[in-house]
């Protein structure tokens, strides 16, 4: 009886040593996981709010709607600033648990759009040589330019404004890099000289070249002597 009693206090002791370790065991696996969720709850975090960081820095640049005279605030700044955000999400990206990361093609995308949004900038750079007022002559300026502003229609010119100004406000920027600065332009002149004039009109114009062209603009300067001239 004794040597039974003595084999039911073993078992007994055995199991709870074992029991207790599995639980010891159990304790430094939640603690291990818990860690980890900690881990990526904040690597996901920095990962998402550099992606808001992104997406951001370009609703910024193109929703100022006058000069920026700050560097950072230029085409190749911007682009610098960008493709650092991309680095940043890449490098908290791939530390993250991988059922939590994004797909390296999403990560691209952002590095593709920062490159286009350069070399729309330069576009735009190698656009604004052909001038209204011809920098070689100064004061004088390009008639036959003119007359084709003079001629459009201010209907078209309408949709012209609104159509780069809804593709502004959406971000829908694979459309916006297909615009064409001297279109916009043309629109300055053309509100600035079209009778009778509005204000508000040739403002509108000026506002999304500006939020496009972001250097000061002796072009656009003129234009605004031309609409002051008509508002008397």
């Amino acid at each position: 009886m004794c040597n039974l009693i003595i084999v039911v206090v073993v078992f007994v002791l055995v199991m709870y040593i074992l029991q207790a370790g599995i639980n010891a065991d159990n304790r430094k696996i939640a603690e291990k996981e818990n860690k980890k969720n900690e881990e990526n709850s904040i690597l996901r975090a920095k990962r998402d709010g550099n992606i808001d960081a992104y997406n951001n820095t370009l609703k910024n640049f193109f929703g100022c709607g006058h000069p920026l005279g700050n560097s950072s605030n230029t085409y190749d700044g911007t682009y610098q600033l960008l493709m650092g955000i991309v680095s940043e999400i890449k490098t908290y990206n791939n530390q993250l648990s991988y059922d939590l990361q994004i797909s390296d093609r999403r990560i691209a995308t952002y590095e593709e759009k920062a490159c286009k949004f350069q070399e729309f900038g330069k576009k735009i750079e190698r656009a604004m040589t052909d001038l209204v007022i011809k920098q070689d002559n100064y004061g004088n300026a390009d008639l036959e330019c003119l007359s084709h502003i003079r001629s459009m229609k201010k209907q078209d010119v309408d949709s012209i404004v609104n159509s780069v100004e809804n593709i502004l406000d959406k971000e829908e920027y694979e459309k916006l890099w297909s615009v064409d600065i001297m279109s916009i332009l043309n629109c300055v002149w053309f509100y600035a000289i079209y009778k009778p004039h509005s204000a508000s009109d040739f403002e509108r114009a000026r506002k999304i070249f500006y939020r496009l062209y972001k250097q000061g603009n002796i072009e656009v300067f003129i234009a605004d002597v031309f609409a002051a001239k008509q508002i008397g």
